[in-house]
């Protein structure tokens, strides 16, 4: 599992910061529930590695939702930004944060 199952794990978006897997887990269910899918075309990303055990990623993306009616949204620019901890020899997320450009 690339995400830490501990409390440790957050998530920040918009204005709500959820914290640990289980809680994530059931805002992401219900905030697209009525959703069929979603497309995502990475634009760019970087890299930053801040020490031996500590990365973060940088992501820029474009992507569509489609509702379960088959209505399907205008392109709208997607920012991520992703902390990795490296534990026990393997990286987990410790941080995320997305936002949807206008």
């Amino acid at each position: 599992m690339l995400a830490a199952a501990d409390g440790d794990l957050t998530f920040l978006t918009g204005d709500v910061i959820l914290s640990g897997l289980d809680p994530i887990r059931e805002r992401f269910r219900a905030t697209y529930a009525g959703l069929q899918r979603q497309d995502q075309t990475l634009i760019e990303k970087q890299i930053r590695v801040l020490s031996p055990t500590v990365a973060i990623v940088f992501a820029v993306a474009e992507g569509t939702y489609t509702d379960k009616a088959g209505w399907t949204s205008e392109p709208v620019g997607i920012g991520t930004t992703i902390v990795f901890v490296k534990e026990d020899g393997e990286w987990r997320i410790r941080h995320a944060h997305q936002s949807i450009a206008k």
